[in-house]
């Protein structure tokens, strides 16, 4: 699996080998560089943010705070940038019987002020102003989503529910057209055999406006948008449906149809690249291109 957390946000890497979700090799064949295992997939996440820090740590002089926004500050939005995950057609169910009632987070990265945990999310008084009913509220949103883990083992459906794994999402958005989603994309998996997923978190200018978490709790940027790119290989070639979906938009809103884009118009927003080591033209030609519907 290919995926980054708090890579860019916090530690400045550019590593070219992190950049991109699906990589083409020996052709004519497509492969990609995913995880198995989702259990492994949280586990790697612990080992990159390790990897990313240990050059800081040993006072590295090539070490680059990324600054997205261009305040001249390194970037520290308590949220993934991007994730990344293959779904593969269903064989074996594994239900996840119980949710964690908290999230896990990383407790060396949230004692340095760099990961949220549950508190940030719980947004201490909430429960004094009963008006902000829980539609109206920014809750844990999954990227990699726990129904998606429940084809590989129950124990990877367990370990979505991280911070790490979180970004700050309306209620109904995340229940609504996001969660519709999420669902096609399990049935597009099961109709082709397999695809890939990338979603992550997007800002007005590439810079937050607004926050989740009190004074003393690590706070979380709340995204203005989210993007989704689905790529399915198709015979010799690759297809993309891009998403670019506002975190606050009207409850009746409920299809992501509406809402597709092409991959460039996501990289244009992110300052991400996708599919960075296919050939040149078949890069240019699907990431230029904007499906009228969904049935790819």
């Amino acid at each position: 699996m290919t995926t980054r957390f708090f890579s860019d946000r916090e530690y400045g890497s550019r590593c070219s080998g992190l950049k991109s979700a699906i990589n083409w090799r020996d052709n004519p064949a497509l492969s990609v560089v995913l995880a198995r295992s989702f259990t492994t997939l949280f586990r790697i996440i612990f080992l990159v943010v390790l990897l990313l820090w240990l050059p800081h740590l040993a006072g590295a002089t090539n070490y680059r705070p990324d600054d997205d926004n261009g305040d001249g500050v390194g970037d520290r939005w308590g949220i993934p940038q991007w994730v990344a995950y293959e779904i593969k057609k269903l064989t074996v169910d594994h239900p996840l019987k119980k949710r964690p009632q908290a999230w896990i987070t990383d407790e060396q990265l949230h004692a340095k002020g760099i990961a949220p945990d549950d508190p940030t999310y719980a947004v201490s008084g909430t429960k004094r102003l009963p008006e902000v009913k829980t539609d109206y509220r920014f809750v844990r949103g999954h990227m990699c989503p726990k129904d998606t883990a429940e084809r590989v083992s129950a124990d990877a459906a367990f370990n979505t529910h991280t911070i790490l794994n979180a970004v700050p999402q309306l209620q109904w958005q995340n229940n609504g057209v996001w969660k519709k989603l999420e669902k096609l994309s399990l049935e597009w998996a099961d109709k082709y055999g397999r695809i890939w997923v990338v979603a992550g978190p997007v800002f007005f200018d590439r810079n937050p406006a607004m926050w989740l978490g009190q004074a003393s709790e690590v706070r979380a940027a709340i995204p203005d948008a989210l993007f989704k790119i689905v790529i399915r290989q198709k015979g010799e070639g690759v297809g993309a449906l891009a998403f670019l979906i506002p975190n606050i938009l009207p409850k009746t809103e409920k299809s992501p149809e509406r809402f597709l884009v092409s991959v460039d118009r996501v990289e244009e927003v992110t300052g991400l690249d996708f599919m960075s080591v296919l050939p040149e033209e078949i890069q240019v030609e699907v990431e230029a291109n904007i499906p009228e519907e969904m049935d790819w």
